[in-house]
């Protein structure tokens, strides 16, 4: 069942929905894909005003700038947002003092995220990782957990029956980008913590050691570098809308010139 609250205007030529008032488009094949923001105003300290709607495909769209009468033109920062803290610090199961074998490491809590976000959205999960060791066994498993319980579990999406009790993938002893679409349930609810852990099996030197790990909101993975920022620069000879990717959920726009004015959606 398809269900719009407000109106469509057009579609844009990169099949973006253009239009005023909406507010949620229901179905399972495009609640995931859809999450339009309509109208919004951004005013920067230098004085200029941007337009910009959210479309398909967690694209922006840039509707118009206005500028001060001092500028010709104005630089746009498009900057992710990783959901995760502390993302890009590295943990190495030899020096991880977890109190427990250097097969396993703690890395971050995601539970706040969830809580935010909730369990019924999708995500993506991705993260460099290397092993020390993978004569004995070359698989890791990254799952959340507290002890004996998790406030929430994780699972693939791309499996047709998702097991949410984490997720096995091969490894090897250089550095790799691994990357997950996944899925989030309710775990234990009086938990507090969900916290990401990586586990190669005790005793086998199997030993993670990972960084630049990311979670996403939304299906589309990005690249940790790509995820920062990318800016555009836009002239008053500037045909609109122009289409950039939004990067998903919490996206924020700001002029470069003026780092104090952040707009997130």
């Amino acid at each position: 069942m398809l269900c719009i609250v407000g109106g469509i205007k057009n579609f844009g030529v990169d099949g973006s929905l253009q239009g005023t008032g909406l507010s949620s488009i229901l179905g399972n094949t495009l609640l995931d894909q859809v999450n339009s923001f309509q109208n919004q105003l951004i005013t920067t300290k230098s004085g200029s005003i941007i337009q910009c709607t959210k479309e398909f495909n967690n694209k922006i769209a840039i509707n118009s700038v206005d500028f001060p009468n001092s500028q010709d033109s104005i630089d746009i920062t498009i900057t992710g947002k990783n959901l995760t803290d502390g993302s890009s610090k590295t943990v190495d199961g030899d020096n991880a003092h977890d109190g427990l074998g250097p097969e396993f490491i703690y890395y971050t809590d995601i539970a706040p995220t969830i809580n935010k976000y909730g369990v019924s959205s999708n995500y993506t999960l991705s993260f460099d990782l290397k092993s020390k060791d993978t004569s004995k066994t070359n698989y890791m498993h990254v799952y959340c957990q507290n002890g004996s319980s998790s406030k929430y579990q994780i699972g693939r999406i791309d499996d047709n029956q998702p097991v949410y009790n984490g997720i096995d993938f091969n490894v090897s002893e250089e550095w790799e980008r691994y990357s997950f679409k996944i899925k989030i349930r309710q775990g234990t609810v009086s938990d507090t913590y969900a916290i990401l852990a990586f586990y190669g099996n005790y005793g086998t030197g199997n030993i993670p050691v990972v960084k630049n790990v990311q979670l996403e909101y939304g299906n589309k993975i990005h690249s940790y570098e790509e995820k920062k920022s990318k800016t555009i620069t836009v002239t008053k000879d500037t045909k609109f809308p122009i289409y950039v990717d939004g990067y998903g959920e919490g996206t924020t726009i700001t002029n470069s010139a003026d780092a104090n004015m952040n707009i997130t959606y």
